[in-house]
C-alpha cells in the first residue's frame, strides 16, 4: 500500500484516518490472502491434491505477508464477497423523496441494520450531554453553596464555643486586632488545607477518573 494523496487539513478527526478502498480495508483485515502460485512446478512440495484446474494446498504453503508489485497478483478472496462485512455505508440521496424512501427500507423491527442521519444523532447526543452538564453544574452550585454554608456555621459555633477563651485573651492583655488576627489566621490554615486537599482530589479525578470508571463500573 502506498499513499496517493494527502488531504487538506479540516481540523476534525478526519484528518487522523486513512481512507482506502474496501478491498484494501478486507486485505488490512487479514481477510485476503496471497501465496505462490501452485501450479507452477516449483509449488510442487506445498500441494495437498489436484483435481483438474482446482488445487488445494497443504500446511506448507507460506503466506505472503506484504504486498508488493512481484506478488500482487497472487493475492485473492476465497468464498462469495457478497458476504465479507460492511460495517457502514454513507448514502447520498438524489432528493427529499429518494431519502424518505430509503429509509422507510430500513425501518421494520426484524432489520439488522439502520439507517441514522448524522447530523441529527450528534444534534441529539450534543443535547442530551448539554442537558447533563446543565444539571451537574446546577448540582454543584446547590453542593457547593450548601458547603459554603456549613463552613460558616461551624466557624460561628466555634467561636461561640470558644466565647470563654476569647474573654480570658481580653483579660490577659490581647488586643482586639490581635485576637481578630489570631482567628482569621485558624480559618485561613482551614481553608488553605481545604483548597489543598480539594485541587489534590480533582487533579487524580481528572488523570485517572476515566480509568476508574471504565475498572469498577463499565468492567
Amino acid at each position: 500500500m502506498h499513499v496517493v494523496g494527502v488531504l487538506e487539513p479540516s481540523h476534525t478527526p478526519d484528518d487522523m484516518a486513512v481512507f482506502v478502498d474496501l478491498k484494501t480495508a478486507w486485505i488490512i483485515e487479514g481477510l485476503v490472502h496471497g501465496h505462490q502460485d501452485m501450479s507452477k512446478p516449483e509449488a510442487a512440495a506445498g500441494v495437498f491434491t489436484r483435481e483438474g484446474a482446482n488445487i488445494v494446498a497443504n500446511a506448507s504453503v507460506i503466506q505472503y505477508n506484504e504486498i508488493n508489485p512481484e506478488n500482487l497478483d497472487s493475492f485473492h478472496f476465497h468464498g462469495d464477497v457478497g458476504f465479507y462485512p460492511i460495517t457502514a455505508v454513507i448514502a447520498v440521496p438524489h432528493d427529499r423523496k429518494s431519502g424518505v424512501i430509503l429509509m422507510g427500507r430500513y425501518e421494520a423491527s426484524d432489520t439488522p441494520s439502520q439507517i441514522v442521519r448524522p447530523t441529527e444523532v450528534m444534534d441529539e447526543l450534543l443535547g442530551t450531554i448539554l442537558t447533563v452538564q446543565s444539571f451537574i453544574i446546577a448540582g454543584m452550585l446547590v453542593v457547593g453553596t450548601a458547603a459554603i454554608a456549613s463552613a460558616i456555621l461551624v466557624f460561628l459555633l466555634s467561636l461561640r464555643i470558644r466565647k470563654r477563651e476569647i474573654e480570658t485573651m481580653v483579660k490577659i492583655g490581647g488586643s482586639r486586632g490581635r485576637i481578630t488576627s489570631v482567628l482569621t489566621a485558624e480559618i485561613l490554615v482551614v481553608v488553605a488545607t481545604a483548597a489543598v486537599l480539594a485541587g489534590g482530589l480533582a487533579l487524580l479525578t481528572s488523570r485517572f477518573g476515566t480509568v476508574a470508571i471504565r475498572t469498577f463500573l463499565l468492567s
